[in-house]
């Protein structure tokens, strides 16, 4: 749909978390066939053109591609992965979910439990070849949702405070400078992303 909410357009009847192209050409979703998800790719202008890229029986979710558009990146049964967008060569990175890359395509943004699990879920970036990872937050009782602001310069991502409410919070992209943006929690909120609207043309 267009940014103001028009012009509704379904190009798949079981997909979500689903990401554009940089190309703005297809998307790749998260579909649940059958029990597992899967993850799809689709063209947006002749949607009978869809591509599975996995069938591994392993929950493949939250697909992102890379700016250059060359790869994606997933999460696999809660390991976070890269793939070509043809769905091959699959490397494994660190445990991490809801990934989100930054817009140099160097690193990618996670909410992960740490390198061996049983943490509580917090914002780590890794580099995109597997190397460097690092926590950035230690926000109580979790985080989660991250994603990089057109510069890349810092990173949006939410923490809940009770049951289903969630503050939206904002920091530098190496994890200086944490704040919080919103002072009242919101219902439901997750997975918060950049909007930069689309210039209006000076009157003349």
């Amino acid at each position: 749909m267009n940014y103001n909410g028009t012009e509704h357009t379904q190009v798949s009847a079981r997909g979500f978390r689903g990401d554009w192209s940089p190309d703005g050409t297809r998307i790749v979703f998260s579909s649940y066939p059958r029990e597992q998800a899967d993850i799809v790719v689709i063209n947006v202008a002749d949607t009978s053109d869809k591509v599975r890229l996995t069938n591994d029986g392993a929950n493949n979710w939250a697909p992102v591609w890379s700016p250059d558009g060359q790869r994606i990146a997933f999460a696999k049964s809660g390991v976070l992965h890269v793939m070509k967008v043809d769905g091959s060569n699959p490397v494994a990175l660190a445990n991490g979910t809801g990934p989100a890359w930054s817009p140099d395509g160097q690193f990618i943004a996670v909410a992960s439990q740490g390198p061996s699990g049983g943490e509580s879920f917090q914002i780590w970036t890794i580099r995109a070849n597997g190397t460097g990872l690092t926590r950035l937050t230690s926000i109580s009782p979790d985080c989660g949702g991250p994603s990089y602001v057109p510069d890349g310069r810092a990173i949006v991502f939410h923490c809940p405070r009770q049951g289903t409410e969630s503050f939206v919070w904002i920091m530098d992209a190496d994890g200086g400078n944490q704040r919080r943006l919103d002072a009242v929690p919101w219902p439901g909120a997750a997975h918060p992303d950049w909007f930069e609207p689309p210039a209006v043309p000076a009157r003349r």
